[in-house]
């Protein structure tokens, strides 16, 4: 407990910084799975890297942005042997920097990370794109005027405007919306918390109650008005058998949901913890999953009293 407690410390600490380290982040992130980590040979890895992309690109000065990525694409793809783990995505090792960096495999979120981090060593300017389902990075072209929208887990191709609309076809069905929105940089809170996000999704499919609600904890303290974290939290205390934790969080969100929906009403009033009761499972505009957290709160009620 007290080494998560630290590993969620420095991450907060982290994200307080002006100019955080993305790459920082995610060895932090990665402590989570690998304890004992020692990140010695990622961060030597990734600054040879940098250090063998910097001399080619230094004879490229003044060159065109496509022909610079072409080299850097060449540096990591194929010389280092990086590559988008297709066969084994949900591998937990995809999740994780050190892991990504001595395999050369990962998703696309942390093959990004590495092309984000070897990219800057040899000065060029990388931003991660929160693409739905499909993490991505954009490179500005030397007029500033357009960008370059590359998949490092395809190798670092450059997509156009008909491939990331296929993309998110593909990701999020036929009826998803295409924006250039969705094509700009992320800020790097929101590239942690879709990296914390993705590790939670794998320990729960896992089954791994405890490592998700570690994860969930994290992503609470990283954005405190979360209100799906707090339930997933609750949720998860349940089914540790952690019945004042559970209670505790689900009262909390039905309250948070009972307060949204009264904000919204034009009789709204600021609700009381005292109505927090068994008469708000009679509300018609209570949705089904409200409801269902609902019953979970009521057995849970029971459960603790009959502690007393």
């Amino acid at each position: 407990m007290k080494r998560f407690e630290e590993i969620r410390s420095r991450l907060i600490a982290l994200l307080s910084q002006p100019e955080m380290s993305l790459t920082e982040a995610a060895l932090e992130i990665a402590r989570l799975e690998y304890p004992r980590l020692d990140d010695a040979s990622t961060r030597g890895s990734l600054a040879r890297f940098g250090d063998r992309a910097a001399s080619r690109l230094d004879k490229l000065a003044g060159a065109p942005a496509r022909e610079r990525i072409r080299e850097l694409n060449a540096v990591l793809f194929d010389e280092a042997g990086f590559e988008g783990d297709r066969v084994h995505y949900d591998d937990l090792r995809n999740s994780c920097l050190n892991a990504v960096v001595a395999r050369r495999r990962g998703i696309p979120i942390t093959l990004s990370l590495v092309y984000m981090d070897v990219a800057a060593r040899a000065g060029i300017v990388v931003r991660g794109v929160s693409f739905p389902g499909h993490f991505l990075v954009r490179c500005e072209d030397e007029s500033g005027h357009q960008a370059l929208i590359l998949d490092p887990f395809t190798g670092g191709m450059e997509l156009s405007e008909i491939d990331c609309r296929r993309l998110l076809a593909n990701h999020m069905g036929d009826g998803a919306v295409f924006s250039d929105d969705l094509l700009e940089p992320a800020e790097p809170r929101a590239i942690v918390e879709r990296m914390l996000t993705n590790l939670k999704r794998l320990y729960l499919r896992q089954q791994a109650y405890a490592d998700a609600r570690r994860v969930t904890d994290i992503l609470l303290a990283v954005d405190p008005t979360s209100s799906d974290e707090l339930r997933d939290r609750g949720l998860l205390s349940f089914h540790l058998g952690d019945m004042n934790g559970a209670l505790r969080d689900l009262e909390r969100y039905l309250q948070e949901q009972r307060l949204f929906t009264a904000a919204s009403s034009a009789d709204a009033r600021p609700m009381q913890p005292s109505e927090l009761d068994e008469s708000s499972s009679d509300d018609p505009e209570a949705d089904s999953e409200t409801s269902r957290i609902w019953e979970h709160v009521k057995t849970l009620r029971r459960r603790v009293a009959s502690f007393n």
